[in-house]
C-alpha cells in the first residue's frame, strides 16, 4: 500500500484513543439518552460499540465546549431502510450536476441529517419547506427518520466504520434560547460550543474537531474555514466511513492503463480481478457491487456510450439500485474480468443554489426567514450552506469523509445594550473632515 493510501486507510486510527483521553474532565450537561423506537415492530440487533465514539481530546475545543455528545454503549439496529427516496430522487440530480467534466462529491445522508437540524432551528413555512424536502409530515416525525437513518448506518468494527457527528456552534454575544441546543444535543447527539466568532482560537477550536471527526481528510478546505463576526450559530455534520473489501484485490495484478478523461487521456492505476459476481444491466449503464465486511457495498456504474454520468444521476434505474438492488429486474450472474481505477476524488459544493431549487428558500430570505425557536427579533438568515466530500479506494478498500455546514446570521440574535447617556457636564467635542481634525473644543458651559 502506498504511504498516501495507508495514511487514507488507516486514519481513523488516529482518532479513536486520543479522543477518549479527554473524557471526565470536566462535567458534562449531556448525558446519555435511550434512542426513541423508530418502528415498534423492528427486530432488535444490538451492536457493541465504544462507550464514548467521540469525544474531545485534550485540545483547544475544550476550552469552548458547552456539552459533549456521548453515545449509547450499544445501537439497537433496525431492518427497515427509512424513507428518504424522494430526497435522493430530488436532491442527487441537483448536487450531482456542474461544471462538466469534473469531479463531485455529495453525501446525501450527510446533508439529510445537516437539514434535519436546520428544521429544528426553524418554525412556519421556513420549517415547511424542509419538511417537504426531507418527506417529514411534522418535525417530530422528521426527528425520529432522522434517528432512524443514524441507526441504519452506523457501523463501529474493526473492518467498517460509518461515523456521524454532530455539533453546534455559537457565539457567544448572541441571544440564542438555550431550548434549541438542548434539543438538538438530546436527539441529535450535537455538541455545543460557545466562543466569540471572528476569534482565531475559536476558528482553530472549530478546525480540530471538524478534522477529528473526518479523520483529516479535508483538513485543506476545514483549515480554511472562518467564522462571520456576525455568525449567530453554525450548524456542523459529518460522516466518516472506512471499509475493508470482502475480497482484496491482488496489489501484484494493478497495472498503468489509459483512463479516457473528457479532457483527453490520462494513465491511471487499474485494479485487476477476475470472479463470479452480479451485474446490473440497465437501459443505459452496467452496474456492479463489491461488498464489504459487515455487509457495506460500494457500487459502481458504467454509463452507456453517449451517456453521461451527470445524465444517468437522474436516471430512476439508477436510483433504483442503489437504494434496493434486490427488487431490481436485470441481475445477470456472470464471471467478471474487472479493471477499476484507483481513485482519490474530492469536491466542494455551495449549497446554496441547489437548496433554492429544491424549494428551501425562506431561510435565505432575512424578510421571510423564521428562526423563532433559535432567537426572538427577527433578520436572521442562512449565510453559507457548503458542502465538500472526498472518497479514495485502492486494493484494501475505500475511505472516505463529508461535512456539512449551514451558518445563520443576522442583527436579530444579537442583545442590544441600552445605555443611558446625558452631557450634562463638562464634556470635549470634535469635528473631523477626512480623519483631520477641524475643531476641537472642550464645553465647560452650553451657554454663556
Amino acid at each position: 500500500m502506498s504511504e498516501k493510501s495507508e495514511k487514507l486507510f488507516l486514519a481513523i486510527g488516529e482518532v479513536g484513543e486520543d479522543l477518549a483521553m479527554g473524557a471526565g474532565e470536566e462535567p458534562l450537561r449531556h448525558k446519555k439518552r435511550a434512542w426513541t423506537r423508530y418502528a415498534a415492530s423492528a427486530a432488535a440487533v444490538l451492536v457493541g460499540v465504544t462507550a464514548v465514539v467521540w469525544t474531545f481530546a485534550k485540545s483547544a475545543t475544550r476550552t469552548y465546549a458547552v456539552a459533549e455528545a456521548v453515545y449509547p454503549e450499544t445501537v439497537e439496529r433496525i431492518p427497515e431502510t427509512p424513507e428518504i427516496g424522494e430526497f435522493l430522487a430530488s436532491s442527487v440530480p441537483v448536487f450531482m450536476d456542474g461544471e462538466a467534466g469534473k469531479n463531485r462529491v455529495y453525501s446525501p445522508v450527510n446533508l439529510y441529517v445537516a437539514l434535519g437540524m436546520l428544521a429544528e432551528c426553524t418554525d412556519g413555512e421556513s420549517r415547511a419547506e424542509i419538511l417537504a424536502l426531507l418527506g417529514g409530515e411534522s418535525i417530530e416525525e422528521q426527528r425520529a427518520a432522522v434517528t432512524a437513518v443514524w441507526k441504519k448506518v452506523f457501523r463501529d468494527s474493526e473492518y467498517v466504520k460509518c461515523l456521524l457527528a454532530n455539533s453546534l456552534w455559537l457565539n457567544e454575544e448572541a441571544a440564542i434560547k438555550e431550548s434549541l441546543p438542548k434539543r438538538l444535543a438530546a436527539d441529535y447527539y450535537a455538541s455545543t460550543f460557545r466562543g466569540r466568532m471572528g476569534d482565531a482560537q475559536y476558528d482553530r477550536a472549530f478546525a480540530d474537531w471538524m478534522n477529528r471527526q473526518t479523520a483529516d481528510l479535508l483538513a485543506d478546505s476545514v483549515n480554511n474555514h472562518r467564522f462571520s463576526e456576525r455568525g449567530i450559530l453554525t450548524l456542523a455534520s459529518t460522516v466518516y466511513f472506512r471499509g475493508r473489501w470482502s475480497d482484496e484485490f491482488d496489489k501484484s495484478a494493478t497495472a498503468p492503463g489509459v483512463f479516457h478523461a473528457p479532457d483527453g487521456d490520462v494513465t491511471a492505476d487499474f485494479m485487476h480481478s477476475t470472479q463470479g459476481m452480479v451485474v446490473f444491466r440497465g437501459e443505459r449503464f452496467t452496474a456492479i457491487a463489491r461488498s464489504f465486511t459487515m455487509n457495506a457495498q460500494m457500487f459502481f456504474f458504467l454509463p452507456d456510450e453517449g451517456v453521461t454520468p451527470e445524465a444517468l444521476a437522474a436516471d430512476p434505474e439508477f436510483l433504483s439500485v442503489i437504494t434496493d438492488w434486490m427488487e431490481f429486474d436485470e441481475q445477470i450472474p456472470a464471471v467478471v474480468e474487472l479493471a477499476l481505477p484507483k481513485f482519490d476524488v474530492s469536491s466542494e459544493t455551495d449549497l446554496t443554489g441547489g437548496l433554492q431549487t429544491l424549494g428551501v428558500t425562506d431561510v435565505f430570505d432575512r424578510a421571510a426567514a423564521d428562526f423563532t425557536p433559535l432567537a426572538d427579533g427577527g433578520g436572521i438568515a442562512l449565510s453559507e450552506a457548503k458542502h465538500a466530500a472526498r472518497v479514495a479506494i485502492d486494493e484494501e478498500g475505500c475511505t472516505a469523509a463529508s461535512y456539512v455546514l449551514l451558518e445563520m446570521d443576522g442583527a436579530g440574535a444579537f442583545e442590544e445594550q441600552k445605555l443611558a447617556l446625558t452631557f450634562d457636564r463638562p464634556f470635549l467635542f470634535a469635528v473631523t473632515e477626512a480623519d483631520l481634525p477641524l475643531f476641537v473644543g472642550i464645553v465647560n458651559t452650553p451657554a454663556e
